[in-house]
């Protein structure tokens, strides 16, 4: 209990006689949670943050999501809450003040999008970096005809400028090598903060073919996930000095792995279709043996006839580094995951689409921590989904990949309908009310409109043993387009519409 409500009603704190000059500066060192508590203290309190442009943008920017860069350090807190409230207001509206076209020749054997910068690969062998436009950049292409190898995969980290690629091959005698190499974007070469720019992983007397591959950055780790042969494996390396931090027999991970996602750069989950589907939370610690701490088993609800044919997770990109060219970046927490997965019914295929917030994972890691114990926390689909998750019958795909960034996700409707929807699931503002709003774009045509959803989904017992309820709420923000998109994109800054010719 607070000590300040035990006192009289009349008794001033100390805080309170302070001067304000002071008040503030204790006030300047709390997160927007013990902002947005202090003003419910009294409305003295309230009248000294809303009248603090310093107070006001850290409670603005966290409950954006979002954390200021080194590129605002030149700016006042009023300047910088005007910026805020212009990009919030962008998203709240699906406003864009500029609209280019950029033609990206060749084909897309891999590709990426993270911090502004799409990349794709032609043949496996070149490298095509484009910088999209912004309101401040043209945008610009470089184009790298060979990096020596195949390329299989890639991942970035623009503020770290860099770039690791898969690129393996096979040798007679030696079996199949595995081979990871750190360059630098701006200029393709080894990265100088590597001790060892190409470094990977041998596997003896196995000739198989790497049929799936994926790969994620996350600070100074690497993570590949793969299928060679029959065996789904998950390596992490820490590219700085090339050497394997995590690399867990087959036994050690579920039975059934379908897909991986980094939590942070110290923790991970795998999900797996064994049973009724299951989500696996681990811990990371490069100083122990093993390196990796299995945290919890969050399980999907319990179906009837159906069996999980597929569980797919995705996230945003993870950026480690400071940002100086925008003046606010996305916050590590805010950050929500969107699993897809497909039930198969005597041959027919049903889709769902499942969104939780990373908080979900890391305060599993927090309390397994806490508490130290030994095994792994199974939590059933009662105890831990219906609040922290909203489960959706999916009638959208996802074609390309990167349509999440920070807690927004972008949706394709029907190429029949040009209508992009953007869900937002940062819903921590004082709720808009539940009606739709819709307005008028400038020549009379319908806009966009608004709906925050907070009424429960409702799935029926057909695929599920009984009714599967969700709460999380969202905001759906929808708009027409001049046109049919087959796909969408988004980073912090831009939607990409795309076409393929």
């Amino acid at each position: 209990m607070d000590e300040t409500a035990l006192l009289p009603h009349h008794s001033p704190t100390v805080l309170h006689l302070l001067p304000d000059e002071i008040r503030l500066e204790i006030l300047g060192n709390l997160d927007y949670r013990d902002l947005l508590r202090c003003r419910l203290v009294c409305s003295n309190f309230n009248t000294i943050i809303e009248g603090s442009s310093e107070l006001q943008l850290i409670l603005e920017l966290g409950m954006d999501g979002m954390m200021a860069t080194p590129g605002a350090d030149h700016l006042t807190p009023s300047q910088k809450l005007t910026l805020l409230r212009e990009k919030r207001r962008a998203w709240d509206t699906l406003s864009w003040r500029n609209i280019q076209s950029v033609r990206i020749a060749g084909g897309y054997l891999a590709y990426e999008l993270v911090g502004g910068i799409f990349m794709n690969t032609f043949t496996g062998h070149d490298l095509l970096v484009s910088w999209l436009p912004s309101l401040a950049s043209g945008g610009k292409q470089a184009f790298t005809e060979s990096l020596g190898g195949r390329i299989r995969d890639f991942a970035l980290d623009p503020t770290q400028d860099l770039i690791i690629y898969l690129a393996d091959d096979l040798d007679a005698a030696r079996g199949r090598y595995v081979n990871l190499n750190a360059c630098t974007i701006s200029s393709r070469k080894p990265h100088p903060d590597s001790l060892q720019p190409a470094f990977g992983c041998q596997f003896e007397e196995t000739h198989e073919d790497i049929t799936m591959a994926l790969m994620q950055i996350a600070g100074d780790l690497v993570a590949l996930f793969f299928v060679l042969g029959h065996q789904t494996r998950l390596l992490m390396w820490d590219w700085t000095s090339g050497s394997i931090v995590v690399d867990p027999p087959p036994k050690d991970l579920p039975w059934d792995i379908s897909d991986f996602s980094f939590i942070s750069s110290r923790g991970f989950c795998v999900t797996s279709t064994a049973g009724n589907g299951s989500i696996h939370v681990y811990a990371i610690d490069p100083l122990a043996k093993p390196s990796y701490i299995h945290i919890a088993q969050l399980c999907m609800p319990t179906t009837l006839l159906s069996r999980l044919h597929s569980m797919t997770i995705h996230t945003g990109p993870f950026l480690s580094g400071q940002r100086i060219d925008k003046p606010f970046t996305t916050s590590p927490e805010s950050r929500l995951h969107v699993i897809s997965m497909q039930y198969s019914t005597s041959g027919a295929h049903t889709n769902f689409v499942l969104f939780v917030h990373n908080r979900t994972f890391h305060s599993l890691i927090a309390s397994y921590r806490n508490q130290g114990t030994m095994k792994p926390l199974v939590l059933l689909w009662s105890a831990w989904g219906p609040r922290q998750t909203r489960f959706l019958q999916q009638v959208y795909s996802f074609p390309w990949l990167r349509f999440v960034e920070g807690q927004r996700v972008v949706c394709p409707t029907s190429r029949r309908h040009p209508v992009i929807q953007v869900l937002d699931f940062n819903v921590i503002h004082p709720v808009r009310p539940a009606n739709t709003t819709a307005e008028q774009d400038q020549d009379g045509e319908p806009g966009y409109a608004r709906e925050t959803i907070t009424s429960p989904t409702h799935l029926p017992a057909d695929i599920f043993e009984e009714e599967v309820i969700t709460h999380l709420p969202y905001h759906l923000i929808t708009r027409q387009m001049p046109g049919a998109y087959p796909g969408y994109m988004l980073d912090e800054d831009r939607i990409i519409a795309l076409q393929v010719s």
